[in-house]
């Protein structure tokens, strides 16, 4: 088993961003920028980089899906996104009308290994919260209540707070996740 991967994902550039020079480049699994001058940086390597010619299902299919099938094995697996603004987070893990997140990608892969385990009963639970400027917000709820995040005896960390829904399909949680993302936090950055 392992313990973290950190993957990293080049996105294209975007229609505002037509005309621009991308300077990043990437190596197999190291990346370096290019300066204006030509000079390269110094170079970073991690478990994954996937370059902008790459999907978000090549990206589900490589990360994610190991880490989905663990979890519904008992083990705890952890998926998600940080970055700057304009980065792509949302795109990769949300999705558009052209290409489905990691999260719809994760969430009717989870259905289909329950639909395929016909020796093993689920209960699925769904709680939603978001992490914004350090405040744990519970996105299921529409009460300001304080939410914890502590380790136990047994250095499991639990979410004490978060409100709770008994899901039974895939579409039980996409709407669910729909419901949440109207209490989401946006801000515009300088960058």
């Amino acid at each position: 088993m392992d313990n973290i991967k950190v993957a990293i994902r080049v996105r294209p550039l975007i229609v505002r961003e037509n005309g621009m020079v991308n300077y990043w480049n990437v190596q197999d699994d190291t990346i370096k920028s290019t300066e204006a001058t030509g000079k390269l940086s110094s170079p970073y390597t991690f478990d994954r980089i996937f370059d902008e010619l790459m999907t978000t299902y090549d990206i589900f299919e490589e990360v994610c899906k190991p880490i989905i099938s663990d979890a519904l094995q008992g083990f705890n697996g952890t998926i998600f996104a940080y970055g700057q603004s304009s980065s792509g987070k949302t795109f990769t893990m949300s999705g558009s009308h052209m290409q489905k997140g990691i999260i719809t990608l994760s969430v009717e892969e989870i259905f289909a290994i329950i639909e395929s385990s016909h020796h093993r009963e689920f209960l699925i639970r769904v709680a939603y919260m978001e992490i914004y400027n350090e405040k744990v917000t519970d996105l299921l709820s529409s009460e300001e209540k304080g939410i914890k995040i502590q380790e136990d005896q047994e250095k499991n960390i639990q979410v004490t707070g978060l409100k709770e829904e008994l899901v039974s399909s895939s579409s039980d949680v996409l709407t669910i996740i729909q419901k949440g993302d109207n209490r989401r936090h946006m801000a515009e950055t300088k960058a």
